[in-house]
């Protein structure tokens, strides 16, 4: 490919439920310094996330010390509408359209492309971590919400409008019946995700140690795990929780078939031993289950990969479509 007199090197966004992150990528897969907001203290309104991801990205294209880059790339968790290139509804934000891609391209006369996060973390696994090439595997992230990106048969899937394998979003369970951000219930998401871990500890303890929900429950995820870990009594709901990933797990695996599956996200590398081994040892084995990891990309899964998916898409690095 000619890259002529290009940087090689493009902005990557990730914009997630909490955090918004930015960073220069080049097509060696070097990220630079990356720059970090906490999107629900500093955003009331969707068009706070616009101009704050605006503000980001001016940001690093003005630095004087690097070459200009030629493109940008957003990771953004969904649901997307890729054809308008906003975040749509979505369960873990606040905001019923969030325009991305139009006044980031607007202001900056750059191409800008939006992919689902998930999407971007899969590809980055392939792109740039060790399991380079792999031509199925599965991207699962467990962080405020749940989801699932899917390289299958070489290619990005990445469905209609940019949100298939929304893995949160499958029903793992009709005995609790809890609510999802999405309005759906019985969501992989409702029950073992950041936001769904301290609602599901709260109605297990209601449902099997009565009268304990009056002496105070953990309000946060990590004190949730923190009151497992001090006190037997709460056993079970490890048990639970583990039932609950083991049937979102198998359904990823039904649907896919993947040669390799990629845990990420805060809980997972904080709390891998929680939640790994206790959701494999109850996983369906009506299909081999895979080679399971867990990324080693330090949580950049998703901006790495909304660089790769830009540098694809403007030919500095080549079509993976083709290469994988």
């Amino acid at each position: 490919m000619d890259t002529g007199n290009r940087s090689n090197d493009v902005i990557a966004v990730d914009i997630g439920a909490t955090h918004l992150r930015t960073a220069r990528i080049a097509a060696s897969g070097r990220i630079g310094p990356i720059t970090r907001e906490n999107l629900r203290e500093t955003c009331r309104t969707a068009d706070d996330v616009t101009r704050l991801v605006m503000a980001a990205v001016g940001a690093l294209l003005g630095e004087q010390d690097s070459a200009p880059a030629e493109a940008i790339g957003i990771a953004a968790a969904g649901p997307l509408d890729l054809s308008s290139g906003a975040i749509v509804q979505s369960p873990n934000m606040p905001f019923e359209r969030i325009d991305i891609t139009g006044p980031l391209g607007d202001a900056y006369g750059l191409p800008a492309y939006l992919l689902n996060d998930c999407s971007a973390g899969a590809l980055a696994e392939v792109r740039f971590g060790p399991l380079r090439g792999t031509a199925d595997l599965v991207y699962i992230t467990i962080s405020t919400g749940i989801g699932a990106g899917v390289i299958a048969g070489g290619r990005l899937v990445t469905g209609h409008r940019g949100n298939a394998a929304e893995a949160g979003h499958m029903c793992v369970d009709t005995t609790y019946h809890l609510s999802c951000g999405c309005g759906g219930r019985g969501h992989w998401e409702a029950y073992a995700s950041g936001s769904g871990i301290p609602v599901f500890f709260r109605r297990w303890t209601e449902t099997h140690l009565p009268g304990h929900t009056r002496l105070g429950l953990p309000s946060s995820t990590p004190e949730v795990f923190d009151a497992v870990r001090d006190n037997e009594k709460y056993a079970g709901f490890l048990d639970a929780l583990a039932v609950i990933n083991a049937k979102g797990l198998s359904n990823v695996i039904a649907a896919y078939e993947p040669e390799q599956i990629v845990f990420d996200g805060p809980l997972v590398r904080e709390h891998a031993d929680l939640l790994i081994g206790p959701m494999l040892e109850r996983t369906d084995r009506y299909l081999a289950l895979p080679e399971i990891s867990i990324s080693s990309l330090e949580g950049h899964a998703p901006l790495l990969g909304a660089g790769a998916h830009t540098l694809g898409k403007i030919g500095l690095i080549g079509d993976m479509h083709r290469t994988l």
